[in-house]
């Protein structure tokens, strides 16, 4: 969605909409899986945690290298 020509406030809206459905049924983590999703961290960060997957593989494989 992030890529489409919509307006950004649009597509801002319906992910602010989206995130809220989740808070509200008690959602804790939210696991992004799509780098040009990593912004969403900034809105709502203090009301659900946002698990960045690139930046988890990152550390991952940074730990791994480490140890050799």
């Amino acid at each position: 969605m992030i890529k489409e020509t919509r307006e950004l406030y649009e597509i801002g809206f319906y992910w602010d909409e989206l995130i809220k459905d989740a808070i509200e049924t008690d959602v804790v983590d939210i696991i992004i899986a799509c780098t040009d999703l990593s912004v969403l961290k900034n809105n709502f960060s203090d009301k659900v945690n946002f698990i960045d997957s690139s930046q988890v593989l990152a550390e991952s494989v940074e730990k791994e290298y480490l140890k050799y």
